[in-house]
């Protein structure tokens, strides 16, 4: 597939100029960048919202993620190569991928981004844009935790939340994990050395308190407090996602082979996004929310 010219061209896309709560967003116009060495330039077929991606356009996030403006949200998206630049050899013109940018960088709510060709893999055409959208932070922060306790995979695992992050989690560790989205559900649950806190608050402090010695707990809302983990004797810690091409692999593969499904709550069209981002970071839309409808070159 020949690479086309995009010197010059213009890719539309969701502004924010400054920090806030709702209505702060608009579409417009960006002139594309060529790709520089080991970039990519993906078009956009679907992008998936994040818990994150609001809270950095609330500016709660200032800093971790300190951004620029007029910044582009969005972080997670799938879409089709269409240039590469220099260095690149495991992707071309035509190849169907997705992927995750650096918050701090967004641009994936947009016809374009160019991105390291490091924070992207290959995905399949027999499963949607859509549904690849919603993979790379829910199923990349569930792996990298699960990943990083000792559990066996017979042992009982307490997941706190009923998110995409803990739904791919409960899913990715098999018979053994339990779903609590509250206190109720967590009184009932059976006994568990291991918990996946996606949730926070009195769940998360319910957890901390009945764990025994040795056990472990994984949080990514907040950290647990260190002086109380080790009066306690266990071991806590707090994951952030750092994306990669071999994650990016695994988590295709994964999705592929039906270790876990992961589907869209509300759909809406790019000529919808910027309102749809405005109610998301308002907190008036919850689950998973993919934009596309993208309008073609």
């Amino acid at each position: 597939m020949a690479e086309p010219d995009l010197r010059g061209r213009m890719m539309r896309g969701v502004f924010l100029g400054a920090y806030g709560r709702s209505s702060v967003s608009h579409i417009g116009d960006l002139k594309i960048n060529p790709p520089s060495a080991n970039e990519v330039i993906v078009r956009i077929e679907a992008a998936a919202l994040n818990p994150l991606d609001a809270k950095i356009a609330r500016g709660d996030m200032k800093d971790w993620f300190p951004i620029r403006f007029p910044y582009v949200p969005g972080t997670d998206f799938a879409g089709t190569i269409v240039s590469v630049g220099g260095g690149v050899n495991d992707f071309a013109p035509g190849d169907l991928v997705f992927g995750r940018a650096n918050p701090i960088a967004g641009g994936a709510l947009a016809t374009h981004i160019v991105i390291d060709a490091g924070r992207i893999a290959h995905r399949p055409a027999s499963i949607s844009a859509e549904v690849f959208a919603c993979l790379p932070t829910p199923a990349g922060i569930a792996l990298r935790s699960l990943d990083a306790m000792t559990r066996a995979p017979n042992e009982t695992l307490l997941v706190l939340g009923s998110g995409a992050v803990a739904r791919t989690a409960a899913a990715l560790a098999g018979n053994a994990a339990y779903l609590v989205n509250s206190l109720d559900e967590f009184t009932a649950a059976p006994p568990a050395k291991y918990v996946f806190d996606t949730f926070g608050g009195e769940l998360k402090q319910a957890a901390l308190e009945r764990l025994p010695e040795g056990g472990e707990f994984i949080g990514i809302v907040s950290p647990a407090d260190d002086e109380y983990a080790q009066r306690r004797r266990i071991r806590a810690s707090f994951e952030v996602l750092e994306t990669s091409k071999a994650q990016l692999q695994d988590i295709a593969r994964r999705m592929i082979s039906g270790e876990f499904q992961l589907q869209p709550d509300h759909v809406a069209s790019f000529d919808e996004a910027a309102l749809v981002f405005d109610r998301y970071v308002a907190r008036e839309l919850a689950g998973k929310v993919v934009v596309n409808g993208y309008p073609l070159e």
